[in-house]
């Protein structure tokens, strides 16, 4: 099975060919959705890198046309021009990519060599730039890239780099926004097929890489190294028998998404930035404080009203009571501020009760009678609660034996709490 994702905004066309045996019909499913005119050129169910089909060009006039499009005026910048390539015959020139002008100075070429290397053309530039290296055959599927990074070009075959890098300038500038794939009206018409055809504003590699395995935009668009391991269960779950890489584009900002779970209308349940910075938005988590002072609290146990909500993400906090919304590892905080403690008192316990276990502090001033009451104290402690969903979790304080004078302040109180795990 596959799991798609739509593809990056860096991704200016992106022909896929999993469909009908003999269709004409060539769709971009960049988010540009170009339109595509197909000379002769089809799909065939006869050879196929993924899925069902793959492009067939016959070498007698075949191509595809892109209508014109800004997309493609690459200008001096950053770009990978990448196709999946089977050849049948050999020794011709074959153009992959072409925005070449005749007559003009602005386009390029990225092609075949007719010695069968990876080759490309700069018009106004740096010209023909053959770098040798792998020897192209037929009957065998070959991933080619041809990546731009600032001034420096590079051309991959199944993941290598051919040859030394190429220094571009100025000069090497692509404003020309027609394109042609396959061949062009006149000549160097490739025989053989095409896959997972895609051009992208960016620079994808800059050094050696693992060719994709998968087909663009299943998974992710740096693709997992195994697709073998992604599988339906036949309940409606996908499960993943491999690790699952994601890696960020090039150009992301530390700032950028670059790995989000999403609820089925968008809204986001978990976000990676680049930066490796997690946010859970609807992980359960709460703050709440009392809102007035609860004074002269009696001998034997008052639950802490919390009339105070700083914040309750999840909503599962209310009448001074936390309800967990699924089993897990809870970390609860407990602070008192305590006014006009008694010396009469032999000691103050705070009680987390939850449905599985009291956590008690105990708090003994030890106040002796004859230097008088205490006019404030301060404690805290933390717990680390199991709890089983729809469990509860409230404050008590109890004061042993004394005069019932005790006050619960506003500031310093509080009672908040998440899930861990």
């Amino acid at each position: 099975m596959a799991i798609h994702t739509t593809p990056d905004s860096y991704t200016k066309l992106l022909i896929h060919s999993d469909t009908s045996n003999g269709s004409t019909t060539f769709v971009d499913s960049s988010p540009s959705g170009h339109t595509i005119t197909a000379t002769n050129a089809n799909h065939t169910s006869s050879l196929a890198k993924f899925g069902d089909t793959s492009m067939h060009f016959d070498g007698d006039g075949d191509y595809l046309g892109v209508a014109t499009s800004s997309d493609f005026q690459l200008g001096t910048g950053s770009f990978t021009l990448e196709a999946w390539v089977y050849l049948t015959v050999v020794d011709n020139h074959y153009n992959i990519f072409d925005t070449y002008s005749p007559g003009g100075t602005n386009g390029f070429l990225a092609e075949i060599w007719n010695d069968n290397t990876i080759a490309f053309y700069s018009e106004g530039g740096v010209d023909w730039q053959t770098p040798g290296g792998t020897e192209l055959a037929v009957n065998t599927w070959y991933h080619l890239a041809w990546v731009r990074d600032g001034n420096n070009l590079r051309m991959f075959v199944n993941g290598v780099q051919q040859g030394s890098t190429v220094t571009l300038s100025a000069s090497d500038n692509y404003t020309e926004g027609v394109l042609r794939i396959g061949g062009r009206p006149v000549d160097y018409h490739l025989s053989g097929y095409l896959d997972e055809i895609r051009i992208s504003n960016v620079a994808r590699w800059t050094d050696s890489f693992v060719p994709p395995n998968k087909p663009y935009s299943v998974v992710d668009d740096d693709f997992v190294t195994d697709v073998a391991g992604i599988e339906d269960d036949g309940s409606g779950n996908t499960t993943f028998g491999r690790d699952i890489i994601v890696k960020s584009n090039p150009d992301e900002a530390s700032t950028d998404t670059i790995f989000s779970v999403q609820d089925k209308v968008g809204t986001p349940l978990l976000e990676v930035r680049a930066d490796g910075i997690v946010t859970k938005p609807y992980q359960p988590a709460f703050h709440a404080q009392p809102t007035s002072a609860q004074s002269n609290i009696t001998t034997g146990g008052v639950t802490i009203v919390y009339g105070t909500e700083r914040f309750d993400q999840g909503n599962n906090f209310a009448s001074n009571t936390f309800t967990a919304p699924v089993t897990g590892k809870y970390c609860f905080q407990v602070s008192i501020n305590l006014r006009n403690l008694d010396t009469a008192c032999d000691y103050y316990v705070t009680n987390l009760i939850t449905s599985n276990k009291t956590y008690e502090f105990t708090f003994d001033p030890g106040m002796s009678t004859g230097e008088g009451d205490w006019n404030a104290w301060n404690w805290a402690f933390s717990v680390l609660a199991d709890m089983d969903a729809s469990d509860t979790a409230y404050v008590q304080l109890n004061q042993e034996t004394g005069t019932a004078q005790s006050d619960i302040n506003v500031n310093g109180t509080w009672f908040s709490g998440y899930l861990v795990c």
